[in-house]
């Protein structure tokens, strides 16, 4: 389970979230965007009770 989807379901609350690493390069210097890795995105985890 992603830890995105714990936090959601611990707080009942939806959390705004990335699918895979955010970062950038070191080979591209300063002033870059950061971006998610392997094709990510930014989801909505919503809280479930189980």
């Amino acid at each position: 389970m992603p830890l995105a989807q714990s936090v959601a379901n611990e707080l009942g609350v939806p959390v705004y979230a990335p699918t895979d690493k955010v970062g950038t390069s070191p080979d591209l210097g300063l002033n870059q965007t950061p971006t998610i890795g392997n094709n990510g995105y930014w989801r909505t985890y919503l809280p479930v009770s189980h």
